[in-house]
Order: structure tokens, then sequence, then C-alpha cells
């Protein structure tokens, strides 16, 4: 029996204007059903050029970033990330040698008691999409005065920096470093990104409990429970539901330093 055609890569070739700048996309998008996995490196590669604009025009307008290696304070707060970035989280410390393994796990650990301690963690487990927005931001105020660092954080950097969640990328501030201490809308200025899009990306993801988003210090938790993603669709569907949501500009957000 002759095995069957597969049917040829659509290819797209568009341009999305972002504050009267162009930026060109291309992709190649297979006709077979794909999880959301499949679109993280375009979902990276699209922040990295929206967030360059943001920079850009902030620093046009005389409010360069103040964020830097060493600061870290960001690093303090609750990250909610995508399901997938989450199995990548996971699949990066299964890589790792020991004894630096072994290490970051002891962190994961340490995050998980606290926000225990803290009863912060049975509500982030529970929430899914379920938060209001002033539930969302408190709980993501009281996560930041538990003083748990990102597993990840070292000498104030990020060590996983090519790798970090979509919604690390969009969360820059043009305030000076020492307002971070206590990050609250009153007191930082963080800078405006013209196309969201982690949140965009979010709307390509939900699990059976109805998540679509994860505490970054959940992941491998959340990885070892869900290892496999169950939304799958074919992926020219991905790509149109991820546009037609980045044009969407009020789309839900997670808590912490995506609210």
């Amino acid at each position: 029996m002759a095995a069957p055609v597969q049917a040829p890569d659509l290819h797209l070739d568009t341009e999305l204007r972002v504050r009267n700048r162009g930026i060109r996309v291309q992709l190649d998008v297979p006709q077979r059903t794909e999880s959301a996995a499949w679109f993280l490196p375009t979902a990276r590669t699209l922040a990295n050029r929206v967030i360059h604009i943001a920079v850009e025009d902030v620093a046009a307008a005389g409010e360069p970033i103040s964020c830097k290696a060493g600061c870290g304070a960001c690093c303090k707060q609750l990250v909610p990330i995508l399901p997938s970035e989450a199995r990548r989280i996971a699949q990066l410390v299964e890589e790792m040698p020991q004894p630096r393994q072994g290490v970051i796990r002891e962190r994961f650990a340490q995050a998980a008691a606290a926000m225990q301690a803290a009863q912060v963690d049975g509500p982030l487990r529970k929430a899914a999409n379920t938060l209001t927005p002033d539930q969302a931001n408190a709980l993501g105020m009281k996560y930041f005065e538990m003083g748990v660092s990102c597993p990840f954080l070292e000498e104030g950097s990020c060590s996983i920096y090519e790798e970090r969640p979509l919604i690390c990328r969009e969360y820059l501030v043009s305030s000076p470093a020492s307002e971070c201490e206590w990050p609250t809308a009153e007191r930082i200025r963080k800078v405006a990104i013209p196309a969201k899009v982690a949140q965009a990306a979010m709307q390509l993801e939900q699990d059976r409990e109805g998540r679509r988003w994860v505490a970054l210090t959940h992941s491998l938790d959340y990885a070892k429970a869900h290892p496999e993603p169950t939304d799958r669709a074919p992926a020219p569907e991905l790509v149109t539901r991820f546009f037609n949501a980045l044009a969407d500009a009020k789309l839900p957000s997670g808590p912490g330093m995506g609210s």
C-alpha cells in the first residue's frame, strides 16, 4: 500500500505594521495538526522585534530602559507563562548536567514551599483563567511580598536568557531601578508594548482544566502532570488564531508581571 501523500507546506509571507514600522513575517506552515509549542519560536522572534520598536520609541522620547544585568527585581514577581513554555523549561532542567540540575530543582522546591507557606500555591494551581483583574493583581503582589526569586536568577541576571518566557521579554521599565523594589503602577513606568505577543500566544493553548497560563515556579510539577499538550489544532488554524488575537487589544492576561 502506498504511503499517504503529505500536503505541501503553506508559506506565509506578510508584513505587520507596528507604530508605522513594518515587521516582515515569513513562516512555512505545515498542513497537519500541531501543538502551540510549534509556533513558540516564531512568537519569540516576533516579540523580540516588537520590543525593539518599543525600546527605540522610549529612547527617542528621552526615557531609556532602566532594566539591566544585575538588577533582577522583576525576577521576584509572579511570572505567568504558557503551558508550552512550562514544558520547555522542564526539558531545559532535565537536560542540565549534575550537580547543576540538582541545584535548580532545589530552588524550585524552595519556591513551592514558600508559596505553600504563604497560601499562594493553592490559588495559583486552581485559578486557571478565573481570576478577576483585581484578584490577579492582589495575588501578584502577595507573591512579590514573599521575595522568592525565579529559580534561574543568578547574580541578578537570567541564566536561561535566550529561553526566557515571552512575558519576561515584554516586561521593561523606564523608571529608576530602585522603584522596582515595590512595583506598583504608581511607582514604575512600564514600557508600553505595541503588540502583546505573550497574551496572543495564550489564546493558542488551553489544557483540560482550562488553564492558558502556568506560574513559572510550577513549571516542573506542571510538565510532570501534563507531559503532552491536549489542545492540538491544524497549524494554519493556530496561525490564524494567533494573528487574530494579536489584533485584539483587550486580551486577558495572567497575574503578576503580565497584568
